[in-house]
């Protein structure tokens, strides 16, 4: 027997912008029912969206989405019902840089179902390659890939916003009928936010309709476009009109222009016998609009996202900080400086394009529609700071083996005589440790406090506000420094150099390694703070 429980339901639904505010919205969509939410721009379609997937927090009313409560969706109690869950807004939310098949494997790691060979099978269908680079997807194509994500993880319901747009006729018509097949398996549900009132006439079971934040009529389609009708009076007929029966005792519903009236009528059948002199036609969506406003993943997932997203740049990364610390190790014959470099190209570096991609189309709101909580989010984008801190010490470690080897095998080639054993003697091993600590404390600080202002202020605010950050810290280190007594200074370099001796070099690593642990955790700790009440 099948789940006769709503797949998504909202009560008095309440949400205020500035001078825009969601009233009292009630929606409902069941099992086997396609519903489409029509309404003009700026009347609330993706206010109501938004705050169904978690995006928003609404300030009154409650709704479930797939059993989940809609203000634990953002939550780990939220990602059970994501799963159960496809979504496609109006644009296209990867990066332009991914393929086709990159987007299959990103979320090949976020769905628990994911279906590669229906995928596959959806591609082949839209004619889509998975060669093909996102920037090089037209708007219909986009859309069709958007689709195809949405329905290859084993959702029980859709959520589409503007599905359709930028399709020709004959690819609407065949994502008309995917929507069809979607809804004829048991249990299925769509919601259709969409302009062309025309697709939902074809498809839609029920229709509702926001104005100014209000839910102004909630109809099944059928009532609307096979019983209502729409008669083209002279103003002279109206009186008459009025004054018969043919009402039903709801208010009538008239548009006055230039060349006549038109009377919405709740029975064009009864209408027609009543008044066979005036035409009557069949009512459309489009019509009522008019008449009715006018008228009267777990951390794990996360990561590999942003691991997914970083990939290009990490590759473009690589060879170039080889390069780079090989040239440094050649000119200093010092293992700490290619330590130094190699961190902060990888380390900050890459970090920073991280908060970069967040801002990216409708990435940032896409991302939260994945069976992924905002803690799972902000966990797996420490994880993968920790991982570009990895990367950075693996390239370090290449590239002063590459500078040994090259001194090694061609002392001519290598730089100055005596390179090799300068760069493998103990003191520059030591030094190199030393550095490598304190420069990664140094970008520990520098991308735990980037982040938290991509996460407050957005990606664009916080590169503005870093680089006055960094002079304002150093100038005030220098006041510091400057400001110190003789004796301080040398109170604190003796204890500094018994701290770094060579026997106590564990100790010192222990120390920097708890402090990043701990920077980084305080740093997670307010992103998710913030990145729990933020509205996307």
């Amino acid at each position: 027997m099948s789940d006769s429980r709503p797949l998504l339901e909202a009560h008095r639904l309440c949400k205020r912008y500035g001078d825009f505010a969601l009233r009292n919205v009630d929606l409902t969509v069941r099992p086997g029912e396609i519903v489409g939410y029509v309404g003009r721009n700026g009347a609330g379609k993706t206010t109501t969206i938004k705050a169904l997937l978690g995006l928003i927090r609404p300030d009154g009313g409650e709704g479930t989405v797939m059993g989940a409560p809609i203000r634990e969706m953002g939550r780990s109690e939220g990602v059970a019902a994501k799963e159960l869950l496809g979504v496609v807004f109006d644009t296209l939310a990867f990066p332009d840089a991914l393929r086709i098949r990159d987007i299959n494997g990103v979320l090949r790691r976020c769905y628990r179902q994911w279906d590669e060979r229906r995928f596959r099978a959806y591609l082949k269908r839209f004619d889509l390659r998975d060669t093909k680079k996102v920037k090089e997807l037209s708007r219909g194509m986009g859309m069709k890939l958007s689709l195809a994500c949405a329905l290859s993880h084993g959702a029980r319901l859709l959520i589409l916003d503007e599905a359709t747009a930028g399709l020709d006729p004959m690819a609407r018509d065949e994502v008309l009928d995917l929507l069809r097949e979607f809804v004829a398996d048991d249990g299925h549900g769509v919601l259709m936010s969409s302009h062309i009132t025309s697709d939902l006439e074809r498809i839609a079971d029920r229709v509702v309709c926001i104005d100014d934040g209000r839910i102004v009529f909630d109809k099944p389609k059928d009532e609307i476009t096979d019983t209502m009708g729409v008669a083209r009076c002279r103003a002279r007929d109206i009186d008459a009109i009025l004054g018969a029966d043919v009402f039903g005792g709801t208010a009538p519903r008239i548009l006055r222009h230039e060349y006549g009236v038109d009377l919405a009528v709740p029975d064009r059948f009864a209408f027609a016998e009543a008044f066979p002199d005036i035409p009557c036609d069949r009512m459309t969506i489009d019509d009522y609009l008019h008449f009715t406003i006018k008228g009267g993943l777990t951390m794990i997932r996360a990561w590999h996202l942003d691991l997914m997203m970083i990939r290009q740049r990490m590759l473009l990364n690589l060879p170039i900080s080889l390069v780079l610390c090989l040239w440094l190790g050649l000119q200093t014959q010092s293992p700490a400086t290619v330590v130094a470099a190699a961190l902060f190209m990888t380390y900050p570096m890459v970090g920073m394009q991280l908060g970069q991609y967040d801002e990216l189309k409708g990435w940032k709101s896409y991302r939260m529609t994945l069976p992924l909580s905002r803690s799972d989010i902000v966990a797996g984008r420490y994880l993968t700071l920790l991982t570009l801190v990895i990367v950075g010490l693996l390239t370090a470690a290449v590239a002063v083996g590459l500078n040994i080897g090259i001194a090694a095998v061609a002392p001519g080639l290598g730089g100055p005589a005596g390179m090799m054993a300068a760069m493998c003697s103990a003191d520059a091993v030591h030094a190199a440790l030393l550095v490598g600590l304190a420069f990664l404390l140094v970008c520990t600080v520098m991308v735990c406090a980037m982040t938290i202002l991509f996460y407050r202020f957005g990606a664009t605010t916080a590169t503005t506000m870093l680089p006055m950050l960094g002079v304002f810290a150093v100038l005030m280190v220098a006041l510091f420094v400057g400001s110190l007594d003789e004796s301080v200074v040398a109170a604190w370099s003796d204890g500094l150099l018994w701290l770094l001796s060579p026997e106590r070099l564990a100790l010192c690593c222990g120390i920097c390694a708890a402090l990043t642990v701990a920077i980084m955790a305080a740093s997670a700790a307010i992103c998710m703070r913030i990145y729990t009440r933020t509205e996307l």
